[in-house]
């Protein structure tokens, strides 16, 4: 005879394993500090790419008013401009990464964690059935 209440069980626990759980065990598979450092760098990557085609895009643009006046003094105002822009930009993508990344790594962590709860009351469940 079925169970009603562990065939609910059951579907809720295939559901979250074909959909969201998947993502969730490969985030819980690492540690939090390994998952956060390791996203972190890889945005910050990206960022780096980012900032160096909108920067090049821009000089491509505004190259003959860049030109224009340049000076060794002016030369340099502008690359120091660009670095700062660049370390701008990086902490404040590594800063927004990282709390994004800890939040999501504790909410993958909080949902596995339910989901193998909801594995032992399953287990839980078939043990009270068959004795």
């Amino acid at each position: 005879m079925l169970n009603e209440e562990r065939v609910k069980m059951m579907i809720k626990l295939a559901s979250y394993e074909e959909g969201q759980g998947k993502e969730d065990f490969k985030v819980n598979s690492y540690y939090r500090k390994d998952y956060v450092s390791f996203r972190t760098i890889v945005t910050l990557i990206w960022t780096t790419i980012g900032y160096g085609l909108a920067v090049g895009l821009f000089f491509l643009v505004n190259l003959e008013k860049i030109f224009e006046g340049l000076t060794l003094a002016k030369f340099f105002l502008l690359g120091v401009l660009v670095v700062i822009g660049y370390i701008a930009v990086l902490i404040i993508y590594g800063m927004m990464a990282g709390s994004y990344y800890k939040k999501k790594h504790n909410e993958a962590k909080l949902r596995v964690k339910r989901y193998y709860r909801n594995l032992s009351r399953l287990s839980k469940m078939y043990k009270k059935e068959n004795m």
